[in-house]
């Protein structure tokens, strides 16, 4: 896993936390702007990005894992090899990988 530097460690904790009951090989990588996952499970893989002021505006501990049990692995599970967007809103955008 790599090092996310610009995100609250809980919120860190409770993605991978999530992504780490469902799938293998997750990779973290932090930026000014977004936060990105790649991981994979049986021979598909994903990449799901997190936009900063999202992580920045929700709550923690319930918010964030309801939105991911609810709303994201949802999404994910019905666009294999695909990249997943969280936007500011909250909003999911599928579209192609980027490599």
């Amino acid at each position: 896993m790599s090092q996310t530097d610009h995100m609250d460690p809980e919120k860190l904790q409770i993605i991978l936390a999530s992504l780490e009951k469902r799938f293998y090989k997750i990779l973290s990588f932090g930026g000014d702007f977004s936060t990105l996952f790649i991981f994979n499970h049986d021979r598909q893989n994903w990449q799901l990005k997190f936009n900063r002021a999202f992580l920045e505006n929700i709550h923690p501990n319930v918010q964030l894992q309801l939105f991911l049990d609810r709303q994201v692995f949802p999404a994910i599970l019905e666009n294999p090899n695909r990249r997943i967007e969280i936007g500011s809103d909250g909003g999911i955008t599928i579209a192609e990988k980027q490599s």
